[in-house]
């Protein structure tokens, strides 16, 4: 179990990385934004903008992520992104391979911490010698990556909307 409870920017962050990722959708978005609309007696502007924001383009939807006031907690909605990511390897829905590339990607852009961008840098690499029939099968970096998806399976949002609270 996670020792903090994420924000709502918190939250923000990770469904702005999830959907960089490729593994939230707008309508999970819209669902969270109307959760706190309703919860709260004076929840900020920016909610209303994202609950109305299912047919605007991923890009938009980014910036008005963005706009939800506050700081995320250092690094939790990073493990948030790779709890959920495990999830969703666990379900079987979700494309493992692609996945990798996309986070290992993802990681200096969006300034992952030093000990995540080695380790996807790692398996990211070991996938390249797997596909070039160099060293190792896809399916033994799949299973690794999986492994270490693991160690943030506390971190996941309570259900698949990412509304935790």
């Amino acid at each position: 179990m996670r020792a903090t409870e994420p924000t709502h920017r918190d939250i923000a962050e990770f469904f702005r990385l999830g959907l960089l990722a490729g593994v939230c959708d707008l309508s999970a978005i819209v669902c969270w934004a109307d959760s706190v609309l309703t919860a709260e007696p004076s929840p900020p502007y920016a909610f209303c903008d994202l609950s109305i924001c299912e047919s605007q383009p991923v890009s938009s939807v980014v910036c008005l992520l963005r706009e939800v006031p506050g700081t995320p907690t250092p690094d939790l909605p990073i493990f948030m992104l790779l709890g959920f990511c495990y999830q969703l390897a666990q379900s079987g829905s979700l494309s493992l391979s692609e996945k990798l590339v996309r986070l290992h990607r993802m990681a200096r852009t969006e300034h992952f911490p030093d000990r995540i961008d080695s380790a996807l840098t790692n398996l990211d690499e070991d996938l390249y010698l797997a596909r070039e029939g160099i060293y190792g099968t896809v399916t033994e970096v799949e299973r690794a990556f999986t492994d270490y998806l693991a160690r943030y399976k506390s971190y996941a949002p309570d259900n698949l909307t990412g509304v935790s609270k």
